[in-house]
């Protein structure tokens, strides 16, 4: 590979061809264009929900198959267009596109990632500001009930975040066992099981009939608003 790579190459990519299929393709990219980086991929975030619902077909903004799917990747910056200097070769970044091999993206739309970060837990950190955003508007406090509906990434996150934000106790609620199990591990103090107890009873047993002071929610589906409230 040059030492600035900005010539026109093809690079692997995946891709929903169809409803519940994915497949690796090759695309084209360009000659690099100005204010572009080129970056390597090192590795991708998978978001197990916007991205299935994006292979499902049910995503609120529907588009024509084929799909590009994608999220969060890091990667290492090995070629840069005219006029793009912020980042020298060799900087990994992280950056929000499709999961491709090498993508040329504005310099602008990439972060810098600190050295002894390592890349897969620095792909994590777009998903983690979103539980962050969650539990800072819950006005969670030293000593706050917290029960966190949900224990997928988001979910477990902020129940993790919960935690450490002095809650206790943090309910975790999720139907899979091993996300419940999860959560534990992460900090939460409880897990239930919706489909095998009465969540809002159980809750109300754990807080002394007094009920959580914040509820979270991680679900995506309205399922789970009578409960909370």
């Amino acid at each position: 590979m040059p030492e600035n790579f900005t010539a026109p190459c093809a690079t692997p990519c995946l891709m929903a061809t169809a409803l519940n299929t994915v497949e690796i393709r090759q695309r084209k990219l360009e000659e690099l264009a100005p204010g572009q980086v080129r970056v390597k991929t090192e590795c991708s975030m998978v978001s197990t929900g916007t991205e299935l619902h994006t292979i499902q077909g049910t995503h609120t903004q529907e588009r024509p198959f084929p799909r590009m799917t994608g999220y969060i990747a890091v990667g290492e910056v090995v070629g840069r267009g005219e006029g793009a200097a912020k980042y020298e070769l060799g900087r990994r970044v992280l950056f929000g596109l499709a999961h491709y091999g090498m993508i040329d993206c504005p310099e602008g739309k990439c972060r810098p990632v600190p050295d002894g970060l390592s890349s897969t837990d620095a792909a994590c950190t777009p998903l983690l500001c979103i539980s962050l955003r969650g539990v800072r508007a819950a006005r969670v406090r030293l000593g706050d009930s917290v029960a966190v509906f949900g224990q997928g990434v988001i979910g477990a996150f902020a129940a993790h975040l919960a935690k450490r934000s002095g809650a206790y106790p943090v309910i975790a609620v999720d139907p899979v066992s091993a996300r419940r199990q999860v959560a534990l591990k992460m900090g939460a103090d409880i897990a239930l099981d919706p489909a095998a107890e009465d969540v809002g009873e159980r809750i109300k047993q754990i807080t002394d009939g007094v009920g959580v002071s914040a509820s979270i929610e991680a679900t995506a589906t309205t399922k789970v608003e009578g409960r909370i409230l």
